[in-house]
């Protein structure tokens, strides 16, 4: 008798143990995922930046080859 209340105590420490230790874990992969989602989201942001900061200085090369430089001679077309 007392010993099969031991083995139903040590299944029933075996069980919550194993419930706690794989609430921790899901937490744990929760929280990692959470924040490798926030460091993506971070990185696009900043690779966004770059692009849009590319294109930018793309436009104002092109636009100075078509208008021509402020600091060069005006254009004249007669």
């Amino acid at each position: 008798m007392k010993r099969r209340r031991a083995e139903e105590s040590a299944d029933g420490l075996a069980l919550m143990t194993s419930s706690v230790t794989s609430s921790v874990f899901s937490r744990c992969l929760r929280e990692q995922s959470q924040e490798s989602a926030g460091s993506l989201y971070i990185q696009t942001q900043e690779r966004s930046d770059v692009v849009e900061e590319e294109i930018q200085s793309q436009a104002t090369v092109h636009q100075q080859m078509i208008f021509g430089d402020s600091n060069s001679k005006t254009m004249s077309f007669t």
